[in-house]
């Protein structure tokens, strides 16, 4: 058994199973075209197979072809997803025209006898581990392949054509190869002849594409003719070319490519003038070059390529090291630290080891400028207006972490940060003087808003934060990045549920009938001041009706009219705490109740035999607010930030009347 490790040059798109083909592929740079490959075939689905096969356990698909060609997969447990229907469908009149392909071995002269395929579906499937693929000729008739057959595929959903590596058994008359995915597979053997005319043409790409960015790609695509022109036994060993003395012509070919490319980037890549995107450029050629430097025969000319770049990228950042001095020395110190810092950079990557060189440039990145560097940090960013609940402490107090350092990063001690409140330019926060780190901390909590108790009648107030410090020296402030910082407000929420009803019965033909009803409720940012009526959202509705007769005669009807009062009703009490270093917080005591509107200022209307007159009244001086004397205007908070709902209920009967009320009144408030 010999295995043949062949790669054909995979350069172009592929068309769908009518065997059109594309447009030639042209690299550019010196006009030269690679013939593309053409595929055709005729499927032959009356000689498909369809097999089920477990992803569990895996199984194996056979199938055979008109010329007596077995396809056999095996699929190993574990190799799919899912359990997956496959269909294996051979094909006839198999074409592949293009660079090195095809020929076959001994008497065959008809390429039909070693080129034949078959077509693997789902199209596209790929594989969890390899699978094997067999493709076994028949028995009775000569094995039409030497030492350079190989399995390739066609027709793939990445739109190329490639050899597997393959596996020869002249006894068994088998190819074997291990594929990844689904797509066309079929058998055939290089031809010298237009391999060697493919080589011309990749070499003319090759040294046409000296100093652009794709050389790599049009050199990869060169030296792969080597691995098609090589075969070897199933362990690597005893390889020879298939194609005598062309690997040698590859080669050296692809020498004087890599030595033209490295004239060419040199000559556009000056020591100086330079910058980081200059560099950066080399440095993408280093990584596409290493991919080459186990290629044999390239290896010492790829290292020489490489130290060539790495001595310009050494140069190149020397000058960008220099014009950073300039920079820092004129003032421009955020231009000058950032092309130092790259250059640093480029030491941190391994590109630059010069360590004398790159002792320099810390020094010079340190140097730089004399100026205050002024940074702050927030222990939070969102902050609540007040402890509604325990554990909410924290939560009511942002931590601002101020530090001062000279322009090298050494800190500044005794200096004094001033915060200032940016959403309000008028606004001052603490400030402090910094330690021996450089480093001050501020406390800021709503109450260093000046935004009054009625916070704005708002859900948040929001605003940047800003640090700055006088040098004295420079007469110059340094100046922190802003923080936006929010502060949220609290709602408070009422709900209030009121039903009575009455009924007065004399006799048959004297009686009469009260409802009233009170709903709904509303919801506000908590405020101790003005009524905010723009941030209210919600409605109470009041509703009254009555009906009598007397006699048997319909006369008085009552019933309401403004029914509807906004349903904020609540009112923060706030106290504050001091949590021991001297920062106040605010601390939600309880909820003061707007009562009032509930019962005062409905206006009633009055109607007998179609006079009507409307009037003023207060529900709790009518009967409709029947025992109830008032309600609580003070709810008081528990540890947990939660309030005890109101509930009151009312019955009373007699031999000519009843009446019954409940009032539910439901209080919140929470972030």
């Amino acid at each position: 058994m010999r295995k043949t490790a062949a790669a054909l040059i995979c350069l172009l798109a592929m068309a769908s199973c009518s065997g059109n083909s594309s447009d030639p592929v042209d690299y550019g740079g010196n006009g030269n075209e690679v013939e593309t490959f053409e595929v055709s075939y005729t499927a032959e689905n009356d000689r498909a197979v369809d097999e089920l096969i477990s992803a569990a356990s895996g199984g194996t698909v056979e199938a055979t072809g008109s010329n007596g060609v077995i396809y056999r997969l095996l699929v190993p447990a574990g190799a799919i997803a899912s359990d997956t229907m496959v269909t294996i469908t051979p094909v006839s009149g198999l074409t592949v025209t293009g660079p090195g392909t095809f020929i076959c071995a001994g008497s065959c002269v008809e390429l039909d006898c070693c080129v034949t395929g078959a077509l693997f579906e789902p199209e596209g499937l790929e594989f969890d581990s390899l699978v094997t693929l067999e493709i076994i000729f028949p028995a009775g008739e000569e094995f039409p392949f030497d030492s350079v057959g190989t399995v390739f595929m066609f027709d793939s959903p990445y739109s190329v054509i490639g050899a597997c590596e393959s596996e020869i058994d002249f006894a068994a008359k088998t190819l074997t190869a291990r594929i990844w995915h689904f797509s066309g597979y079929g058998t055939g053997a290089a031809d010298c002849t237009r391999l060697n005319e493919f080589y011309l043409a990749l070499q003319a790409n090759a040294d046409g594409a000296a100093g652009l960015d794709y050389f790599f790609y049009s050199l990869y695509d060169l030296v792969q003719i080597t691995s098609l022109n090589r075969a070897c036994d199933p362990f690597g060993n005893d390889c020879h070319e298939m194609c005598e003395g062309l690997n040698v012509i590859v080669v050296s070919a692809a020498l004087g490519a890599l030595q033209s490319h490295r004239g060419a980037i040199l000559s556009l890549h000056p020591a100086s003038p330079s910058s980081p995107g200059d560099i950066d450029d080399l440095i993408e050629e280093l990584g596409r070059a290493q991919h080459f430097s186990q290629v044999p025969g390239l290896s010492s000319e790829i290292q020489f390529f490489t130290e060539a770049l790495l001595g310009r990228i050494l140069a190149m950042a020397q000058s960008l090291a220099d014009e950073a001095q300039l920079l820092c020395s004129s003032g421009d110190c955020s231009d000058g630290e950032d092309l130092l810092d790259y250059v640093l950079s480029l030491g941190q990557r391994g590109i630059i080891t010069d360590e004398a060189f790159l002792s320099s440039a810390e020094d010079w990145r340190e140097d730089c400028c004399s100026f205050w560097r002024l940074s702050m940090t927030a222990d939070k960013t969102e902050i609540l207006r007040a402890v509604v609940g325990e554990g909410e402490m924290d939560m009511c107090v942002c931590t601002l972490t101020l530090k001062l350092t000279t322009s090298s990063g050494q800190p500044v001690q005794g200096e004094y940060i001033n915060c200032k409140w940016d959403y309000y330019s008028a606004i001052h926060l603490p400030g402090g003087e910094t330690d021996e780190n450089g480093e001050v901390e501020v406390f800021i909590t709503s109450l260093q808003l000046g935004s009054g108790e009625n916070f704005y009648c708002a859900e948040m107030v929001q605003g940047a934060v800003i640090a700055e410090a006088y040098n004295s020296e420079t007469s110059e402030y340094a100046t922190s990045d802003p923080i936006m910082l929010t502060f949220r407000n609290f709602t408070v929420t009422t709900t209030v549920n009121y039903t009575y009803t009455a009924v007065k019965d004399v006799d048959t033909e004297n009686f009469g009938t009260a409802t009233c009803t009170i709903t709904g409720g509303g919801t506000n940012y908590a405020n101790t001041g003005s009524y905010c009526e723009t941030t209210c959202s919600g409605i109470i509705t009041r509703t009254y009706n009555s009906a009598g007769c007397t006699n048997g005669e319909c006369g008085e009807t009552t019933m309401l009219a403004g029914a509807e009062i906004s349903g904020c009703l609540l009112r923060p009490n706030l106290d504050y705490v001091d949590r021991g270093d001297g920062i106040q917080i605010p601390v939600l005591l309880g909820l003061n109740f707007l009562a009032n509107p509930l019962t005062d200022g409905v206006q009633l209307q009055s109607c007998i035999e179609g006079d009507c007159v409307e009037f003023w009244t207060d529900l709790r001086s009518r009967v409709e607010w029947p025992g109830y004397g008032g309600i609580p205007d003070y709810w008081e908070i528990s540890p947990t930030g939660s309030f005890e709902p109101l509930n009151w209920t009312f019955s009373a009967t007699s031999d000519v009347s009843s009446a019954e009320a409940r009032l539910t009144i439901t209080v919140e408030a929470n972030y």
